[in-house]
This record gives structure tokens, sequence and C-alpha cells, in this order.
């Protein structure tokens, strides 16, 4: 006759691996804080093997890991078998669940920086920036940039700077490289620098500029002086959405020279902003009720 510990290992001998947790669950064995990687790696690594990857995850759910150490071994697993992504949404943190050891974390997360940027991006999106530590992540996603495209990121006073090598990229390159200088952006906006946060932004032309200008320029002050003259490169990132921003905040963006921004691109556009205006701030707009009634008999006669 076998023992409980023999049993529940046959069992995952025989691939039974649910009904193994359950037998062990129900013996009070996983409340032996030895036991439970050792049955989490009989039954995780040949499910990851045979490439079952979604029962290895409920097999993980079944489990409750609660262990810094036995997360680290599944994660070292998932990643050694290519499915480190899958895995990752699954992770434990606050305030749903208790924070893990830090390594666990930065562990992820600096391994996607090499091998899912999208997945890196959403998992900085959804995790608290206290269960991680931002530096050696930085430093992983700048090492990627450079020596797979010879793209360098460099302080400078409170702007980040992106140099490129010159080198073709096919198109799903430069939207991974966009994710990674992405998540780099939201590193800097997490520990609060959010001018060298939007200038990355900025520099790979990503729409997620207009969210955090909307969000921080009214009362971050060094996000208005890196920005109050740079609004024609916001507006070539997203005319419309630029028009909004500027007069949503006329004291970084004066209007006399968005007017001057604008006027590169064709009047109409210089009439859409005045239209705006005056709808938000007429007092502003009054100092240029001549330009405002010029652009209005030419594109609108009808309005006056």
């Amino acid at each position: 006759r076998r023992s409980i510990s023999e049993h529940i290992v046959w069992l995952t001998g025989c691939g039974q691996f649910e009904a193994a947790i359950s037998l062990a669950s129900s013996e009070g064995c996983l409340d032996v804080w030895t036991e439970k990687p050792k049955l989490c790696a009989l039954c995780v690594n040949p499910l990851l093997a045979s490439g079952q990857v979604p029962r290895a995850i409920s097999v993980i759910r079944q489990l409750g890991l609660l262990n810094g150490e036995t997360w680290l071994q599944c994660v070292r697993a998932f990643d050694d078998a290519g499915v480190l992504a899958n895995l990752s949404m699954e992770i434990p943190v606050p305030p749903s669940a208790t924070k893990l050891t830090c390594d666990v974390y930065d562990t992820v997360l600096q391994r996607l920086a090499s091998v899912s940027p999208c997945t890196l991006q959403a998992l900085l999106a959804k995790w608290p920036s206290d269960v991680y530590s931002a530096q050696p992540l930085t430093a992983s996603l700048q090492r990627v940039l450079l020596e797979r495209w010879g793209v360098t990121v460099t302080t400078e006073g409170a702007h980040c700077r992106v140099k490129r090598a010159l080198s073709d990229c096919s198109d799903s390159e430069l939207e991974e490289r966009r994710l990674l200088i992405e998540a780099l952006a939201s590193l800097h906006e997490a520990q609060g620098d959010r001018a060298a946060s939007a200038s990355l932004l900025l520099s790979v032309g990503s729409d997620r500029l207009f969210a955090l200008l909307s969000q921080h320029l009214g009362e971050d002050e060094t996000l208005q002086r890196c920005f109050c003259h740079d609004f024609g490169r916001v507006f070539e990132l997203g005319a419309h959405q630029a028009l909004e921003l500027a007069v949503e905040h006329i004291t970084t963006f004066e209007p006399e020279a968005v007017l001057q921004a604008l006027a590169s691109h064709g009047q109409h556009w210089q009439h859409s902003y005045l239209k705006l205006l005056l709808h938000s701030d007429r007092e502003a707009a009054s100092a240029h009720v001549a330009l405002h009634i010029s652009l209005t008999a030419q594109f609108e006669p009808h309005a006056l």
C-alpha cells in the first residue's frame, strides 16, 4: 500500500496533476512550505514541456502560491518555455493580493523587456510602481534599445533625447521599438519625471503624450517650460487633440505662439483654433478678433 506522499507522486506521474493537488491539499501537505514548490515543479514542468500552457496556469491557480521563491521558480519555467507573457498577468500584486518579494516582479519585467514589450506595457499600467525596482528596469530597456537598434536615450536637463543609428527596420521592429520607449516613458512618469516622460513620447510620435499633458500640464511647471515652445511638434502628432490641449492650457501654449505655429499648416487650422478659443476663453480670443473675423469671412461667411 502506497503512502499519501507516494500516491501524490504517482498521480503526477500519470498526468493527474489536479487530482494530486487536491489530495495534497486535503491531507494538509500543501501547508508545509517545502512541499508546495516540489509539487509545483512536478505538475507545471511536464505541462509546459507538452505545450499545455493554459492547464499549467490553472494548476498554479489551484496551488494558491504565496511564496516568492516558488513564484520565481514558475517565472523561470515559463520563461524557459518561451511563454512568460502568458503567466505574467497571473502574478499577484497589491492591493488585490499579497505582495511578493521584489525580485519576482523585477525578474518578470526585465525579461519582458526582451521578449514581450506589449505585455511589459500592460504590467506597468497594472502594477503599483512600488512593487518593482525602476532603475534596473530602465537599464534593461536602454540595453535592449541599444543592442537591437542602436538607439541611445540620454538625459539633458529635463529632456530625454533619443538618438537612433541609421538602419532599416520593418514595421514590426518599429512597433517594438516604440513600445519599449513608451515603457521607458511610463517609468519616468511613475517616478514623477513627467517632462522626461513626455519628451520620450514625443520623440516616437506616441499619442499617449496627450493624456499625460492633459493630466499634468496644469500643475507641473517643468513640463510647462519644456513644452511651451513645442506646440508645432505636438500639433503634428495629432491636430485636433493638440488644439483642444492648447485652449485648455493657454498659459503654456500662448495664443500668439499657437497661431504662429499653425500658420505653416494652413489658415483653416488657425480658424479652427480661434473658434475653440472663443468658446473656452473669450477674453484671450478678443486679442485676435480681427484675425478671427477675417478667417470666418473666408471659411464660414454664413456665420458672420
